[in-house]
């Protein structure tokens, strides 16, 4: 974006050779400081850094006062908060463009700097200009027409592909629409700097071995090497790969020379590890069958286990809390001595967030709920999705689970500022949902948009796919608190 041109801009500001990324952030905050907001919004939705500094509270306060001088501000919300509330432009549909996407509905939409990214007919990939809505390339070459999903990362664009008889390829491009290199890789994958680790199902049936990880280049997609485990899951930790076996057993690897570290658990048929998460020196392993166990990664030595009743689905630390999906609950469990803190029922899997000391889930009641991390009380509640399914699940570098699993947690759902914008389907291929904008400080709905299939976000646009083959593209810095 080209900040000269924001209305309000000082004209001395415009005419330096010294880049505004370079100024401190003391003196950003007072240019800042003369913008109106929608002018605030343009310029602080083009990088990470101005982003943050929107949030400021004398920006907010200082634009309350001046937009709303016969107004008092609610003690019981912020700034912020109050600007939205009693800015009626707020609460209008933002603009958006339209473009052709040419299939009727699809599971993969992905925004990326400039770029829109979805699946269009045929299994093939396009790519848009944001701003102009002008297709740029056309991806074709994947011979199956179930692409589970597309994932941007580093300049590169990663697309999986499932065939017949749990064939599943992975294809990795170059933004500009170059086919770098194809791999025989399920879609448990991780991208890490210089590597790329995945899971690829029969390497060699004659052994027994249906799955193993594989580590290749990630410039030039060179095997590095081949991990023959029967794995079912895997996460990497600093030096360490550690995969857990569909028969029960983990093992540690030294990522230098992959090398065996050291092996937890005996050999347990059918009795696959389906979650791992590790803090310090301790994993926290989920099994098929509901139990958690708890091992000391230095000595293998297990320590205790838990049964949160029911098949988990996830696990996530935060703090000094374990989160725990089971049995369609969602549990947290204090990881030291392992006391239940709370559980919450009538959950809907794959559908948290935490964010700072925030906790949100979605209920299948069609209600959100934010919570304190620590103690689960409820902060605030949102209300008004449908009450079929709301999926409201987090991204994530590493894909895993089943096909089902995978496709519950293509939505998305994000904390802007004081905004929480959630995607709520009442069909499991998500052809039939919508999205809302709420304020966090109130609860207020500020905007609701029906009749989206899926969605994809970044610091200024929310994209949606429609079920008449067209994709849209809202403009939410644009139009975010404009006069009118």
């Amino acid at each position: 974006m080209d900040v000269s041109r924001v209305s309000g801009l000082p004209s001395l500001f415009c005419q330096l050779e010294v880049p505004i990324t370079c100024f401190a952030n003391e003196l950003l905050l007072r240019i800042f400081s003369r913008f109106k907001a929608q002018d605030l919004f343009s310029v602080t939705s083009t990088c990470k850094r101005f982003y943050e500094i929107k949030k400021d509270r004398s920006l907010w306060e200082a634009l309350f006062k001046q937009d709303f001088p016969r107004l008092t501000a609610s003690p019981e919300r912020s700034f912020f908060s109050n600007y939205v509330c009693n800015n009626t432009a707020w609460k209008k549909p933002p603009p958006f463009l339209d473009i052709a996407r040419g299939r009727s509905y699809s599971s993969n939409v992905a925004v990326h700097d400039n770029l829109v990214v979805a699946e269009g007919e045929n299994s093939c990939i396009k790519i848009w200009d944001k701003e102009t809505g002008i297709l740029q390339h056309r991806l074709v070459g994947h011979p199956y027409e179930d692409i589970n999903f597309i994932y941007i990362r580093d300049g590169l664009l990663f697309s999986n592909a499932y065939g017949v008889s749990d064939f599943f390829e992975t294809r990795v491009w170059s933004l500009t629409g170059t086919l770098m290199y194809t791999l025989n890789c399920s879609w448990r994958f991780v991208v890490g700097k210089d590597r790329f680790w995945g899971v690829c199902p029969y390497p060699d049936p004659t052994r027994g071995v249906t799955r193993a990880v594989k580590i290749w280049d990630k410039t030039n997609g060179a095997l590095i090497c081949s991990i023959d485990e029967d794995v079912s899951t895997f996460i990497l930790d600093n030096n360490r790969l550690i995969t857990g076996s569909s028969h029960g057993v983990i093992k540690n690897w030294d990522t230098n020379d992959y090398s065996l570290l050291g092996t937890m658990g005996e050999f347990q048929q059918n009795t696959s590890v389906r979650e791992l998460v590790v803090d310090q020196e301790f994993l926290f392993a989920a099994y098929e069958g509901g139990v958690i166990k708890i091992w000391n990664t230095i000595d293998t030595s297990l320590i205790t286990s838990i049964e949160p009743y029911g098949d988990v689905f996830d696990l996530t630390i935060k703090g000094e809390v374990l989160f725990v999906e089971a049995g369609g609950t969602f549990k947290a469990w204090d990881k030291n001595d392992l006391s239940l803190l709370y559980s919450v029922d009538n959950y809907s899997p794959f559908s948290f967030l935490l964010e700072g000391n925030m906790l949100v889930l979605g209920l299948k009641s069609g209600v959100i709920q934010m919570r304190d991390v620590r103690t689960g009380h409820i902060i605030l509640e949102f209300s008004g999705h449908p009450t079929t399914k709301l999926e409201l699940p987090h991204d994530g570098t590493t894909y895993h689970g089943n096909i089902e699993n995978y496709r519950r947690k293509r939505y998305k759902f994000i904390i802007d500022g004081n905004r929480l914008i959630s995607y709520g389907t009442i069909d499991f291929l998500g052809r039939e949902g919508e999205v809302k904008v709420w304020d966090i400080g109130s609860g207020e709905l500020l905007v609701s948009l029906e009749g989206q299939t899926q969605i994809a976000l970044d610091q200024s646009s929310l994209v949606t796919c429609l079920p008449d083959e067209r994709i849209r593209i809202w403009d939410f810095s644009a139009r975010a608190l404009s006069d009118g």
